[in-house]
């Protein structure tokens, strides 16, 4: 099953590239978290490496969508460690990969990548998240499905 996630507007790595965001859409795949995006200068940490802050918030929002898909409730990160194995340059088109590993009560272990079509892996990342209190929760869904309902009335005027 594929299905394109909902996104907040405002979120730095999901929402609207007008506000200065990266713009990334997720979608789920059966039980995990893909999308694909190229990163550009303006990403840039030194010269011909897209900033590792960027990959490491990439990683961490598409983890949190992996217990999103997996349980329908939103989750924020605990802890989180990044192994950068190569520098992604601007310009290469990759893909992030995020799942759910593991689950004890409220404690989600995830884990995720970040490689392109030839398998190259740039960055790989595993963290533990906890489910976000339910009244966080609730309001969070409320938020994201009004944003997510004038995103599609909007494509939806000529």
């Amino acid at each position: 099953m594929t299905d394109e996630l909902p996104f907040y507007p405002k979120c730095f790595v999901c929402g609207d590239k007008r506000r200065g965001s990266l713009g990334l859409r997720f979608r789920r795949e059966d039980e995990k978290v893909v999308s694909q995006f190229v990163l550009l200068e303006k990403h840039m940490g030194y010269p011909g490496i897209v900033h590792g802050g960027i990959l490491a918030a990439i990683l961490d929002e598409a983890m949190a969508w992996a217990v999103f898909v997996k349980d329908g409730h939103f989750a924020v990160s605990a802890e989180i460690k990044v192994r950068y194995t190569k520098p992604l340059p601007p310009g290469q088109p990759v893909r992030v990969l995020a799942y759910v590993v593991n689950q004890r009560r409220n404690i989600y272990e995830v884990a995720g990548e970040i490689s392109d079509d030839s398998g190259v892996v740039y960055a790989r990342a595993w963290g533990r998240s906890i489910l976000a209190p339910p009244d966080y929760n609730r309001h969070w869904l409320q938020v994201i499905k009004k944003a997510d309902s004038l995103t599609k009335t909007s494509k939806a005027k000529p």
